[in-house]
């Protein structure tokens, strides 16, 4: 908070909320009043007054926060620095108008805070985000960043935004909504289906059935690319990135492609004996630095995007979200995420992806597909033999999908 916010920057609002490290300037009392303000406690019938509230917003007469889907798979509740931005001068205008402080704006040269008032001799050291605030953007490569733009969220009483901020019981953006019957929806992102707000049990033998009918669906337009993402990392609670595998199909043989990035400056993968890594089996391995194997990924995706809908496996969600384009799962625009686990539960009826999902060795084994269980957990070589399990699973189907 030593300068102010930038623009299309959110900050998790719980973090907001528990994460500023409190000062003795003059503003603070007045700056933590609004932010509690921000996960208010409304006991009883009363819905509480919106009328000072440091989110309302004006012409509609609502409190507005943020809602959106992070990289990490959970909904989450967000305000944007101009949000923030706005708390941080209410608070200085209540402090500008109490009688009680001799108060002089100060503008601190080395910050371009120039909300910050100070209190004649008196610590002028603003408030200041601790090390939980994490600043999130859109398209960022942290967990905690946002995988699509977030949708506003309109409250109507203090009541409401408190049951919605308690609970996460957050309301699904329109545009999710409108896809939320897609099959893969509810498997990509997965959270617990609600009925009159509570928690039921997922059907997951259900979704799997209807995951692989859409599966058959995009497979039988034969007019999409299809991938397979496979990231190696170290077993350390660090998890650095050791290897990344993509293994890509467009309709025939001939139009497969496999690539196997090693990660520079990596510490070695401890699934591997020490100076001998597992050999890449489909082609020649390339050492490049992180951000240059992500971004030759992301651009063999953009390339196959521009002629089709995609198919993807990547259960590190490094590539586009799930989307259901205006023309179908199988129309140009078009993102669809497999989980080959569903496909196979669909398929057979066996190994519940919830409780007993297959693992990638074992559906190789049943599906009698070559492989060599030496080269397993290469990122290239497992995203390989997953596509090959993909294809092999939806060949074998004769289930109609209409």
């Amino acid at each position: 908070m030593d300068t102010l916010p930038q623009a299309n920057t959110f900050f998790l609002l719980h973090d907001v909320v528990h994460g500023i490290v409190w000062t003795a300037h003059p503003v603070t009392p007045y700056l933590r009043t609004l932010v509690r303000q921000l996960a208010p406690k409304v006991t009883g019938d009363n819905p509480g007054s919106l009328s000072v509230h440091p989110l309302l917003f004006v012409e509609e007469g609502n409190v507005v926060f943020h809602q959106a889907l992070r990289r990490d798979r959970r909904r989450r509740a967000f305000l944007n620095a101009e949000q923030f931005d706005r708390i941080v001068a209410v608070a200085v205008h209540l402090l500008l108008n109490d009688p009680t402080y001799p108060v002089q704006v100060v503008h601190d040269e080395t910050s371009e805070n120039s909300h910050a008032p100070s209190a004649n001799g008196q610590d002028a050291t603003f408030p200041t985000f601790g090390d939980r605030v994490h600043p999130c953007c859109v398209g960022g490569e942290d967990e905690r960043d946002l995988l699509h733009p977030p949708a506003r969220i309109a409250c109507g009483s203090d009541l409401e935004l408190a049951s919605m901020i308690k609970a996460f019981d957050i309301p699904v953006a329109p545009a999710d909504l409108a896809r939320s019957h897609a099959s893969a929806e509810q498997i990509l992102l997965p959270s617990l289906p609600t009925r009159e707000g509570r928690k039921v049990k997922r059907d997951y033998m259900a979704e799997a059935t209807e995951a692989l009918k859409m599966a058959l669906r995009c497979y039988r337009a034969a007019n999409g690319t299809w991938f397979a993402v496979d990231v190696e990392h170290t077993r350390d609670k660090e998890q650095h990135t050791t290897e990344i595998g993509i293994s890509t199909w467009s309709g025939c043989p001939e139009n497969s492609d496999n690539a196997h990035f090693v990660i520079q400056g990596s510490p070695p993968n401890n699934s591997t004996s020490a100076g001998h890594p597992t050999p890449f089996l489909f082609g020649q391995s390339r050492q490049v630095v992180l951000r240059a194997a992500i971004d030759e990924v992301r651009a063999m995706v953009a390339r196959a995007q521009e002629h089709g809908p995609l198919h993807l496996h990547d259960r590190h969600k490094a590539l586009p979200p799930h989307h259901i384009s205006a023309g179908g799962c199988t129309a140009r625009g078009t993102v669809v995420w497999f989980d080959t686990q569903y496909i196979f539960a669909g398929l057979t009826g066996t190994h519940c992806p919830g409780d007993r999902p297959i693992s990638l060795v074992n559906l190789l084994n049943k599906l009698d597909l070559p492989h060599s269980p030496e080269g397993l957990h290469n990122a290239g070589n497992d995203a390989k033999w997953t596509l090959d399990s993909l294809r092999s699973l939806m060949a074998r189907s004769s289930m109609p999908v209409a």
